[in-house]
């Protein structure tokens, strides 16, 4: 299995309690790190952020306590994305000439 790991990318460790859906283990030649991140990031966004999974989530919420939980969530990821956004910003060349 390793040499067909060589074959396709770069494999960035060894350690199997590394290997999640929260990190990157492998990339692959054609894509670097900062791409799958970010496609991993979008797809997350995507995903969980349409109304059905929204609706679904508190309509699951038995106490108001979870209903403030998954609202502390909601603030969480929006500071994240303003953050995620503020660097996209900040890398975009303005001036390509």
């Amino acid at each position: 299995m390793l040499d067909e790991v060589d074959r396709y990318g770069t494999l960035l460790t060894d350690n199997e309690e590394r290997f999640s859906s929260n990190n990157i283990t492998f990339i692959p030649f054609t894509m670097s790190r900062e791409e799958l991140q970010k496609l991993y990031f979008n797809s997350y966004r995507r995903f969980y952020f349409r109304p059905k999974m929204v609706f679904r989530r508190l309509k699951k919420a038995s106490h108001m306590n979870e209903v403030r939980k998954s609202f502390q969530g909601l603030i969480a990821l929006l500071f994240f994305l303003s953050e995620e956004i503020m660097t996209m910003i900040k890398n975009i060349d303005w001036f390509p000439f």
